[in-house]
């Protein structure tokens, strides 16, 4: 009777048959029977201890040591020393005089300063990069007007060679007695916002002068600094390192003392925005220079849209007998001058909606056709009016040519 009563409790309580007892005996014990040593066995039935202690869970896995973290070399604290240990000998100081104005018997005379490096060197000549501003005064080349001075106190008679105003670069020739110490160009390339960035120079005239920061922009488009004359692919460096007046010129160079930029501007009265010209985009121009005198650019001879309808809107507000060409994307001809569109065939209101078989919508699509080789000429897809023609456009380089002096 005590079996049937602990039964009874572990069914809360209703009343079985001698079958049912049965049939849940077999059901709720007997997978028990036998397996435990300590349970005491009634009939049929295994009467399991009230207060049995149930065994604690097993322990989780301890988690996996944690990886070793990657080796990251640390900057010593001689690492700007010694990047500009290799760089500050071919840093140089310039000097440029000349005329300002002149009134009859009077003449005023003004001098400007800045910084530059070598970057070629024989026994009696090195080559010199600077910005264009920076000798703005002695543009006429006079050898006594433009002066080089080296970081160890020697100065040079210097003259320009070459000189791009639309990327503010200059090449200089120097006239030395030795072979003076080059710079390393590196590659802007591979640089990164919060890569470590030193400047060399002489702000204000303090020479052989050293600051440092980090990248904080590795591409900042002129017209965004608001340089609406700056060359379209020029896409500017942008660092904190301080710059001032007197740095214009002068490199910016990383931790292995190789320069990979050009000091050329810094925001007024703000401390911490400045910029250079990446010496990547900086190559191709001195290459030009040095080679050409100039920088070859296609000249268009174009004024040219890309077709939206606020656009055509105007257009036609102005002209309402303009011959619009409908529905149709691309570039539309506002006006154009005497030159290579003209000669292929362009005239204002035509759209040119392809290049080479390839469709443009915008003026950046248009002129990166012509970056490389464009002498080679290209072929537009013009529409004029309801009809369609395609024209072979030549390009022939810019003949507006800076100073040039051999």
């Amino acid at each position: 009777m005590a079996s049937f009563a602990l039964l009874r409790a572990a069914v809360f309580g209703r009343s079985l048959t001698c079958a049912s007892v049965a049939a849940v005996a077999a059901v709720s014990f007997g997978d028990a029977q036998g397996q435990h040593g300590s349970d005491r066995t009634v009939g049929s039935l295994t009467q399991v201890p009230r207060h049995r202690a149930v065994p604690p869970p097993p322990a989780p896995p301890p988690p996996p040591p944690p990886s070793p973290m990657p080796h990251t070399p640390w900057m010593s604290r001689h690492a700007i020393a010694d990047a500009v240990e290799i760089a500050s000998p071919a840093v140089v100081h310039i000097t440029a005089a000349g005329i300002v104005a002149s009134l009859g018997p009077f003449v005023r005379r003004g001098e400007s300063s800045g910084s530059g490096f070598i970057i070629e060197s024989t026994d009696t000549e090195c080559t010199v990069i600077t910005n264009a501003h920076v000798v703005a005064m002695a543009r006429g080349g006079v050898s006594r007007n433009l002066t080089v001075s080296t970081s160890d106190g020697r100065t040079f008679p210097a003259r320009v060679q070459a000189v791009d105003d639309l990327s503010d670069i200059c090449v200089l020739k120097v006239k030395t007695d030795e072979r003076l110490p080059c710079a390393r160009l590196g590659s802007s390339s591979s640089l990164r916002p919060g890569d470590w960035l030193v400047v060399c120079g002489s702000p204000l005239s303090l020479r052989n002068s050293v600051t440092f920061g980090v990248v904080s922009n590795i591409g900042r488009p002129g017209q965004e600094l608001g340089l609406a004359t700056s060359a379209r692919t020029l896409q500017y460096l942008q660092t904190d390192a301080s710059v001032q007046e007197g740095n214009s010129g002068g490199p910016f160079i990383n931790l292995d003392g190789e320069v990979v930029a050009i000091a050329v501007m810094k925001v007024a009265d703000v401390e911490g925005i400045s910029f250079g010209i990446p010496i990547d985009y900086a190559k191709t121009i001195i290459t030009q220079l040095r080679a050409n005198g100039f920088v070859k650019r296609p000249h268009l001879g174009l004024q040219i849209v890309a077709v939206t309808p606020p656009m055509l809107q105007a257009v036609k507000a102005r002209d309402p007998t303009a011959p619009l060409p409908q529905g149709v994307n691309g570039l539309l001809v506002v006006d154009l001058e005497q030159g290579a569109g003209y000669r292929a065939g362009l005239r204002p209101l035509d759209v040119i909606t392809h290049v080479n078989d390839a469709p443009v919508r915008t003026v950046d699509e248009f002129l990166d056709v012509f970056e490389d080789d464009f002498e080679q000429g290209v072929l537009l897809t013009v529409v004029r009016g309801t009809g369609r023609q395609p024209l072979r456009l030549h390009l022939v380089p810019d003949m507006e040519r800076p100073h040039v002096q051999r």
